[in-house]
């Protein structure tokens, strides 16, 4: 019942821990956030006491809420703690090559790999649409399967090995790409169209 606001406390020591020396004029309003939302949750916390629905939902999203903020807050403090100085004044003379953030670093790479319009219009849709409808795919078709398998049942999502294999394999041909990009223009690998360099 407690884990949000003790995981807002925390998060909102280890901000002004890391952000003591020199605070950037943002970290007051992060810190007035924390705070606030601190406060939110004790609050929240109280009101459970009074509505059982609510405790139950509370008990099953609290530690999901609690991890997500913790991290989300490491990150921000992390990055919050240094005076973010803006790059210099863009000079039109000088030939740069554009990139992408490091997190879309993989669709950059994913693009050199056939045609742009199939690889930037038709596949990341088609993944996307399939990510949000996954949920009922494994609903529909999984006890489909398991029966064809000879299983009992489905495996919950967690302990699943099929599932969890095709998820593995998808996140790890994600950082392959971000690494095959982040290898630089000299690192090449070939391919069906010949050699694919990174960015």
């Amino acid at each position: 019942m407690l884990a949000i606001p003790l995981a807002s406390c925390v998060a909102l020591a280890v901000h002004l821990l890391v952000s003591k020396n020199q605070p950037p004029p943002e970290s007051h309003s992060y810190s007035l956030f924390l705070g606030t939302l601190a406060a939110l949750a004790l609050l929240g916390a109280v009101v459970q006491l009074r509505w059982p629905r609510l405790r139950l939902w509370m008990a099953h999203m609290c530690p999901i809420i609690a991890v997500v903020m913790l991290i989300a807050v490491g990150l921000l403090s992390a990055f919050v703690q240094k005076n973010l100085q803006l790059e210099a004044s863009a000079d039109p003379r000088a030939v740069t090559i554009p990139r992408p953030d490091w997190y879309f670093l993989f669709l950059f790479q994913f693009l050199k790999l056939g045609p742009e319009l199939i690889m930037s219009l038709v596949i990341p849709p088609i993944v996307v649409v399939g990510l949000l409808i996954w949920p009922f795919i494994d609903g529909i078709a999984g006890p489909r399967l398991a029966r064809r398998l000879g299983w009992k049942r489905w495996p919950v999502p967690g302990r699943n090995i099929i599932t969890g294999t095709g998820w593995i394999l998808f996140l790890g041909f994600i950082v392959f790409l971000t690494l095959w990009a982040l290898a630089g223009p000299n690192f090449c690998l070939p391919y069906l169209t010949g050699p694919v360099c990174g960015s």
